[in-house]
């Protein structure tokens, strides 16, 4: 059977779950977590290449970016659990995924203003390279160990550039951007200790991460704006449920793989409410901003006042939210099965 972009970005997304439980084991595993990693995100380069090589399926459209945004929440989350970054960072990261995704919704689908940037291909790569890196940072306190290791990547980037070179003639931007990064985290760690090592890693992701949002927004903003201001509040009320969500993490942190799941599950049927908006499909989200909103505010008063305990009614609701975000999926999935073609 040929070997086709489709089955890394599903292999990418069923094998994303091992390293995000290895990371909270010893070294050993978090370093087989980190190996791992390494190899997921090597495989979303090969998986645009397959891509331009057989040409693309709805499936993979659809799969692609959410594979993606995937990996980039099981890479950072854990990083807040274990202090090594603080969640208003991460929060910061997750607001420009969830905003960009919802203002596509006010342009067709292929529309030129709101193709894919350069800025974002290299927000995507810088992330999942700097949040391994950061991760690998705090795990290896020795400076030595650490460069060892990026010295490791270095050289795999220069023989992949090579390699690409002279097989299509052309540098590949996105092992260019990997490689000036590991020269730039060596740089930055030989000058700095490890808190604030990770800390200017992660702010460098976030600017990067905000600014090519921030090309979306200038161009699709007006676009929103056109259809009225409630449009604009409408917008608001998608992405308030997935980011309340995440920035309760810090008041229950043994909440991070329920929070993890519903995060990863509203990316998934964000991108197929989209598709389903453009392919003339059935929408369901106005369900997600009319009902399970303000379901979830009402549970939360509902346990406060049972418990009469923050934290407990903050646990409640979310495994709540969480039971309830599963059937959504479902349902989304189960009335727009016929949108896209299931070619693997």
């Amino acid at each position: 059977m040929r070997i086709k972009a489709n089955h890394l970005t599903i292999l990418r997304i069923v094998l994303l779950p091992i390293p995000y439980f290895l990371i909270f084991q010893g070294i050993w595993q978090r370093i087989s977590a980190l190996v791992l990693i390494a190899i997921l995100g090597f495989t979303d380069y090969f998986d645009g290449i397959l891509a331009r090589k057989y040409g693309t399926t709805a499936l993979g459209k659809l799969l692609d970016p959410i594979a993606d945004k995937i990996f980039v929440a099981v890479l950072f989350l854990p990083l807040v659990k274990l202090k090594i970054l603080p969640l208003w960072l991460i929060w910061l990261i997750f607001l420009r995924e969830f905003i960009v995704t919802e203002l596509r919704r006010f342009t067709g689908e292929g529309t030129k203003v709101l193709s894919v940037t350069e800025l974002a291909k290299i927000k995507t790569t810088l992330q999942m390279t700097g949040g391994g890196l950061i991760l690998l940072t705090a795990t290896f306190t020795s400076k030595l160990i650490l460069e060892c290791f990026l010295a490791i990547f270095f050289i795999i980037a220069c023989i992949l550039i090579v390699i690409r070179y002279l097989k299509y003639r052309i540098l590949s931007k996105k092992l260019l951007i990997f490689l000036g990064f590991i020269i730039f985290a060596m740089l930055i760690r030989y000058l700095f200790d490890i808190r604030y090592t990770c800390l200017i890693y992660g702010l460098i992701i976030l600017i990067i991460t905000l600014a090519s949002g921030l090309q979306y927004i200038i161009v699709s903003l007006p676009l929103c704006l056109q259809h009225g201001y409630y449009t604009l509040f409408s917008l608001l009320l998608s992405v308030t449920m997935p980011l309340a969500i995440l920035a309760v993490l810090s008041y229950i942190p043994d909440c991070l793989n329920i929070i993890l799941l519903i995060l990863c599950i509203e990316f998934g049927v964000q991108g197929l409410d989209l598709l389903a908006l453009h392919k003339g499909g059935i929408d369901l989200s106005w369900i997600k901003k009319y009902i399970i909103l303000p379901i979830m505010l009402i549970l939360f008063l509902i346990f406060l006042y049972w418990k009469a305990n923050f934290v407990l009614a903050l646990k409640y609701t979310v495994y709540s939210v969480a039971i309830i975000i599963v059937v959504y999926g479902i349902l989304d999935i189960y009335f727009n099965r016929k949108l896209f073609n299931l070619e693997l």
